[in-house]
């Protein structure tokens, strides 16, 4: 009677262990249902900048591609100014020479007058007139020619000074362009930069943006396996509880039992002798032979039994549990499930390594030697001479109990946590 008692107030504990880990998971759920949602609200927003980044650069390319063409009709223009600059100055180079020729043969004039290729003098052609009327027939004559004369250099120099106020006006409107030209390049240069820097920007947005969709999917990775997790161990919690309602209905019937039959005596049942905790020469002893204590393979039905605490961040009987406990608590709870063991233990600075080693963790991904979709840790007990390896671990044969497995070969999947 005594033991039915106990074990149905073990059954209780045990109830009531499940029951606020399954709390537990439901509250780590909601919380990475707000992550989530907060993820996906920077992600949109991250987005919403990408595509405002892209915007301006496409206005900004359009702007470029404006300024290229004007830089391109202005080159034009200023090619074309350039070819009638050069036209009116041969113009005026071969003005000036006429002019000069003129006033040359105007000086040789004023010395001397040429009648058809025969040198007479102006006084020899004054001297010789025949009358009065004569002199001034002649002087009219000559003065009409030098009249002529003068009146063409004049608008030799007036052709001159009109093709020089065309080249004056053509070379100020070519210095024109090239301002505008110049204006051009350095718009063009600051078009370029803010193109640039807005390029970089969205690359920036871009690998935050993705950044933050890897943090938001494990997240989600997170949540599914807390899912599965609350799942099982609501599963298991429902085992539990009818285990506890045929215990107790048991218990009523041996009651009834033993009112119906009060001259029949009650057995008496006395609990187990607790293992006693070995000495401290013992403990000396032990540590002399082997690093680490390993239990022996068999059945462990409460975490009392091997004196070992249920509350450093690892579930009773699970096979991280185990492990943390052989190592006396070392293994931090920020460590997770046993899949992600590995890659956390690289994060903290612990040496990893494909090659086993005794005394190390090994770590299994899911679907290595029967690793469920949690993974699976163990303890390496031994190493043997041909690479394979030998490892003591729990809750393969059940929860809490503890087995061993020999000659195991590294592979896959597989990665070895140096202590």
């Amino acid at each position: 009677m005594k033991s039915r008692g106990v074990f149905f107030l073990f059954l209780v504990a045990i109830s009531v262990l499940f029951f606020s880990l399954t709390n537990d998971r439901y509250v780590l759920a909601n919380d990475d249902n707000i992550d989530v949602e907060e993820k996906n609200k920077k992600i949109k927003d991250l987005k919403l900048q990408e595509d405002k980044a892209a915007c301006e650069v496409s206005s900004i390319q359009k702007e470029l591609d404006q300024i290229e063409l004007r830089a391109k009709d202005l080159s034009e223009d200023n090619a074309k100014l350039t070819t009638d600059i050069i036209e009116l100055d041969r113009k005026i180079q071969d003005l000036n020479m006429i002019i000069a020729k003129r006033r040359e043969q105007m000086n040789k004039q004023v010395r001397s007058i040429q009648l058809h290729n025969s040198g007479i003098s102006l006084l020899k052609v004054l001297i010789d007139s025949e009358s009065l009327t004569d002199l001034l027939t002649r002087c009219c004559a000559v003065a009409c020619l030098l009249h002529a004369s003068h009146s063409t250099l004049n608008d030799h120099l007036n052709d001159v000074r009109e093709v020089q106020k065309k080249s004056r006006k053509s070379f100020k409107r070519m210095q024109q362009l090239q301002m505008n030209q110049a204006e051009l390049v350095i718009s063009k240069k600051i078009g370029e930069q803010r193109r640039a820097d807005l390029q970089v920007a969205q690359v920036n947005l871009a690998i935050e943006r993705t950044t933050e969709e890897g943090k938001r999917d494990s997240l989600l990775i997170q949540k599914a396996q807390a899912k599965d997790y609350a799942e099982a161990v609501a599963k298991r919690q429902q085992e539990e509880a009818e285990q506890l309602k045929k215990a107790q209905q048991e218990s009523q019937v041996q009651v009834v039992t033993l009112e119906t039959k009060p001259e029949e005596t009650q057995p008496s049942f006395s609990p187990p002798p607790k293992p006693t905790s070995p000495t401290s020469q013992e403990k000396k002893k032990e540590s002399a032979t082997s690093t680490i204590a390993v239990p022996k393979k068999g059945g462990i039905t409460s975490g009392a039994d091997m004196n070992w605490t249920v509350d450093h961040g690892f579930y009773w009987g699970q096979c991280t549990w185990y492990v943390n406990n052989i190592f006396n608590h070392r293994i931090p709870q920020t460590w997770g499930n046993a899949a992600t063991w590995s890659s956390a233990a690289r994060a903290d600075g612990r040496s990893v390594s494909a090659i086993p080693r005794t005394n190390s963790v090994v770590c299994y991904q899911p679907g290595c030697e029967g690793a469920s979709v949690f993974g699976h840790v163990a303890v390496v007990t031994g190493v043997n001479s041909d690479g394979t390896y030998n490892i003591s671990e729990s809750n393969v044969e059940g929860l809490g109990i503890i087995s061993s497995r020999s000659n195991l070969k590294p592979g896959d999947g597989i990665e070895f946590i140096y202590m």
